[in-house]
């Protein structure tokens, strides 16, 4: 056979070979979650970190040798192989013959501004013993306060219009993932004694008077690591339901609990992993309030859950993302005026198994089509993106967008950590400066905090010794914990 003949034969070999792992992996892997193309992680990333979990929840335990495995990844592995071997080595083969060596790098925004020129930056300095770590913060336009949940001093701060501690109360032990305020009161919701994943049920939703500090009715307990809970009248009997998002680890929920005159009953709308935020609208315009949820773990995807009363919910897919997209948030805000609610959805977890700088993440703006369809109109990147407020910070009348990123790239000249888009017309200005160098913001809350009618901004630093791409910053351990941007707008116009 000659040379050229040959060649042309081993090709054709490779290519039949490569479209067997192909079809392979799409049937295997599209039964969970959204099918992830090889070009979303580099080979090495695919090879060392994803393909062997992957390998572990189809059954193969010989991507990890000889290492024993945890409990956790135990619990993983079904009773019987869902793959044979050799379907395995093809959709192994696969991903690593197509995916890249690295992945291009995140499209350049240019900084048109310093934040410093619509924000007084004022740092708020906490009187605690260990460097603070907020897992929670929340704005009280009612007092003029800010509530800032320490999970390391174990306390809840309140802070003062100007950036002054004021007091304090104990949560007792507890570590709250969310706070929402109402009637003077609180209702806090807690994953546990510590953010860190575990199989432990222990995580509760409470009610405390602000003004005592005072704990009373523990409302729900064991629960799987929640993170986020609202309270909304969903039958029109005025009493207030609660909603509840149990991230878990490779189980959560959302559910919605039925008030029963005080004492609440379970409704399981949907069951996955990774239940991280909730809003209520009115969907359909049909005078029923609806709930929306984000799923950020494995099968990441925005459902609708239509209310067709009497606590039936009617589950409708959104939006869907590929497992490597690590979803963070999602709010609802008319960007462009046409009287429809828009979705700001981010993306830039990177805590599991592809640590890497990924050009995908940041925030989307999803245009609101009519009849429940969404389609992608603007994309922002930011590395690491973990929250975005939608608010009118510039007072112009359109919606603007503020964003925190917990893992940016730190090595970079340009700052992700804290940036502020400034919508004209559809175009977006970026303000931005180092506030990164206070703190790892992971947790921000926007409103009037001084009662002077704009829109200011609080931050909340969690600086755990997780790395960030481009290495950890040693100012975050000494940064305040807290710092509030305070709006000039209205201040400028006195």
């Amino acid at each position: 056979m000659k040379v050229g003949s040959f060649l042309l034969l081993l090709a054709i070999i490779m290519l039949m070979s490569c479209n067997h792992g192909e079809q392979t992996a799409r049937r295997v892997c599209a039964g969970c979650h959204l099918f992830p193309e090889p070009s979303l992680l580099p080979a090495d990333i695919w090879d060392r970190h994803v393909l062997p979990q992957m390998a572990l929840r189809l059954g193969i335990t010989s991507e990890v040798g000889n290492r024993k495995l945890s409990p956790q990844e135990a619990a993983l592995v079904p009773e019987k192989p869902l793959v044979s071997r050799a379907e395995w080595k093809a959709i192994r083969q696969y991903y690593l013959s197509q995916a890249p060596a690295h992945l291009t790098d995140s499209v350049f925004v240019p900084v048109s501004g310093n934040i410093g020129s619509l924000f007084y930056i004022q740092q708020v300095q906490l009187p605690a013993e260990k460097p603070a770590s907020i897992s929670s913060i929340r704005i009280d336009t009612a007092v003029h306060q800010l509530y800032a949940a320490d999970a390391v001093n174990n306390c809840v701060w309140y802070i003062d219009a100007t950036g002054v501690p004021v007091s304090a109360y104990n949560p007792g032990g507890a570590v709250i993932t969310d706070m929402q305020l109402a009637g003077g009161q609180v209702l806090e919701t807690s994953i546990g004694t510590s953010l860190n994943p575990t199989p432990e049920k222990v995580g509760t939703v409470s009610r405390r008077g602000l003004q005592s500090g005072r704990r009373g009715d523990v409302l729900l307990q064991r629960l799987y690591r929640p993170v986020h809970t609202l309270e909304y009248d969903l039958d029109g009997d005025d009493l207030k339901e609660l909603i509840t998002c149990e991230f878990g680890v490779d189980d959560g929920k959302l559910s919605v609990w039925r008030n029963c005159n005080g004492r609440y009953e379970e409704v399981v709308l949907y069951r996955a992993p990774g239940a991280v935020r909730i809003a209520v609208t009115d969907m359909n315009a049909d005078g029923m309030p609806d709930i929306l949820c984000l799923f950020g773990q494995g099968n990441e995807q925005l459902r609708w859950f239509e209310n067709k009363g009497h606590f039936s919910f009617a589950s409708h897919l959104l939006l869907r993302f590929p497992p490597v997209y690590g979803s963070t948030d999602f709010a609802l805000a008319d960007m462009d005026g046409d009287g429809r609610q828009d979705i700001i959805y981010t993306c830039g977890d990177n805590a599991d198994f592809s640590p890497v700088l990924k050009p995908y993440h940041g925030i989307c703006i999803y245009h609101n089509n009519g009849r429940q369809s969404f389609s992608l109109c603007t994309f922002l990147p930011q590395n690491g993106a973990t929250q975005a407020v939608a608010r009118d910070f510039d007072g112009d009348g359109d919606t603007d967008i503020a964003t925190i990123a917990y893992f940016p790239d730190t090595s970079a000249i340009q700052q992700d950590e804290f940036r502020l888009y400034l919508n004209n017309n559809g175009h977006f200005a970026t303000l931005s400066n180092h506030l990164g160098n206070l703190g790892r913001w992971l947790v921000m809350d926007a409103a009037d905090i001084d009662g002077d009618g704009d829109c200011d901004i609080a931050l909340g630093s969690y600086p755990m010794m997780m790395m960030a791409p481009g290495g950890y910053r040693r100012e975050w351990q000494q940064g305040p914990g807290v710092v509030l941007l305070i709006n000039k707008r209205m201040a400028a116009n006195h």
